[in-house]
């Protein structure tokens, strides 16, 4: 006989066609929740140096001076990608039906972000501390995230 994994709040159990709400399923959304919502407050924050007074910001962080408004532009385009994803997270957190789909956000928006500073680590060379930082917070809520989508998967009946 198969073991069954406890599944998720608010999915359905497909033996029952009810809605299961035990220890182990709250814990896992719970879990989940919280995920989202320290990952939005972390990118709320890098958008938040990038974007409000890029040309303070970069230069005290990196010595990399802003020379025109387009530059400016663009770092304040990042700062809007950022916040949007940022609040996607949020909203992950507090509508059960996104929380999946938001932890997969995680994994694809932190898991590019790392993969393209792994890229510029072997074309370029390892960057200052402060992105070295980055590259490993990134790399840990990509898979933090990927672990809690498995961790949380749906269950499926066994026969």
């Amino acid at each position: 006989m198969a073991t069954r994994r406890a599944p998720v709040t608010g999915t359905k159990d497909d033996t029952t066609g009810g809605s299961k709400d035990d220890a182990t399923g709250g814990t896992n959304l719970t879990v989940s929740r919280a995920f989202l919502v320290i990952a939005a407050l972390a990118l709320a924050n890098v958008s938040r140096n990038y974007g409000v007074n890029p040309e303070q910001t970069l230069r005290e962080l990196f010595g990399f001076t802003i020379t025109s408004k387009s530059e400016v532009h663009m770092f304040r385009a990042v700062m809007g990608l950022y916040l949007a994803f940022a609040g996607y997270w949020i909203a992950g957190a507090v509508r059960t039906a996104w929380t999946r789909p938001a932890l997969v956000s995680v994994v694809l928006v932190m898991g590019g972000l790392a993969g393209g500073r792994v890229l510029s680590v072997f074309v370029d060379g390892t960057p200052d501390p402060t992105l070295t930082t980055y590259l490993i917070v990134e790399v840990v809520f990509a898979v933090g995230a990927g672990a809690l989508l498995w961790w949380t998967r749906p269950v499926r009946p066994t026969s």
